[in-house]
């Protein structure tokens, strides 16, 4: 379902149909862990360039269905409020209170532990990688003249760096694997190291023991379009006439 939104988003923004987008941008964000980064890259890169109506339209859809659930499910959100919310995202619970064991997740957090990584180590770590990323997609948005450019990055960052994911909510980054690949296809001397990528990002469910393996699925797709970006772009040598 979030690639299949993701799809009607890209092509509604394409077609400048506004209300569409507008209206698969806030369906989107029925899972923000995964999402809100790629939406709030689209969404500044949308109107950096002027286009706010795709935005306001976002905006007032997801302001109703907040209202719309709120009235359905009064108080949902008190949940929020709650000191222990959140606890079900790193324990196993067995009723309120009753932890039986520890969640592992598709995440760099639980990633790192499996290298027996500390948390302030790991801690470190993310927040550095938090501010790489930041740079990144606040230069994207910035100079990227390309829509699919600015979404795959964002893709990889909010998959990169979420709190919580799980392998099986992946398929968005479907588009940045079709997209890298395009990329790598187009010279024939960055096929050998594409296809190697490729392969290896396809062999990861054949051979990860914890969930928290799916997270090189995420490393491979940020190589694999960092080579095939570097190789699209880097300047090729003129031929010469004897």
């Amino acid at each position: 379902m979030l690639f299949a939104l993701l799809m009607g988003a890209l092509t509604a923004l394409q077609h400048e149909n506004w209300i569409w987008a507008g209206l698969w941008l806030a369906l989107l964000l029925v899972k923000p862990n995964v999402t809100f980064i790629p939406v709030a890259t689209m969404t500044l890169w949308l109107l950096r360039r002027g286009k706010w109506q795709p935005v306001v339209v976002m905006c007032i859809l997801t302001i109703g269905l907040l209202v719309a659930s709120t009235i359905a499910t009064p108080g949902w959100y008190l949940a929020l409020l709650k000191p222990d919310f959140g606890q079900g995202l790193t324990d196993v619970l067995d009723g309120p209170a009753q932890v039986v064991g520890s969640r592992i997740n598709t995440t760099l957090s639980d990633w790192l532990k499996m290298f027996q990584i500390g948390n302030k180590a790991s801690s470190l770590i993310y927040v550095s990688l938090s501010v790489i990323g930041a740079a990144i997609l606040a230069l994207v948005i910035w100079r990227s003249q390309s829509l699919t450019h600015v979404t795959v990055t964002s893709l990889l960052a909010g998959f990169a760096l979420t709190p919580y994911t799980l392998q099986y909510d992946n398929p968005p980054l479907t588009l940045v694997l079709f997209w890298a690949t395009a990329l790598y296809s187009r010279s024939a001397s960055a096929k050998a190291v594409g296809v190697a990528l490729t392969l290896f990002i396809a062999s990861v469910p054949f051979w990860e023991r914890p969930i928290s393996d799916g997270y090189w699925i995420v490393i491979g797709l940020i190589a694999l379009t960092l080579w095939s970006w570097w190789t699209a772009n880097k300047p090729r040598p003129c031929p010469v006439n004897d």
